[in-house]
């Protein structure tokens, strides 16, 4: 038994809120499933993906972007790929 967690709104969400958001799932003890929607800015990924890494019981993650706002190289620039590495080792 677990919850699922899916980002939705009708307006992008701000970097502030996003950082608010990763505060209050750091560590909690049942969400099992993560899906974005597309709508944080990637400014704060790595604080999503830092919260998300501390998730014991986290199965699936469905991150999505419908209208790039930066280009792939900048994309790349704000994404610790430590953060992502961690996230999505296998537990042993």
């Amino acid at each position: 038994h677990g919850i699922s967690l899916s980002v939705t709104n009708k307006r992008a969400w701000s970097a502030e809120d996003s950082r608010s958001l990763s505060r209050e799932i750091r560590g909690h003890p049942i969400i099992k499933r993560f899906e974005d929607n597309g709508m944080l800015p990637y400014e704060s990924l790595n604080t999503l993906y830092s919260a998300l890494v501390t998730l014991p019981a986290l199965e699936e993650i469905r991150l999505s972007r419908y209208e790039p706002s930066t280009r792939p190289e900048e994309e790349s620039a704000l994404i610790d790929p430590n953060i992502l590495t961690e996230l999505l080792r296998l537990p042993t």
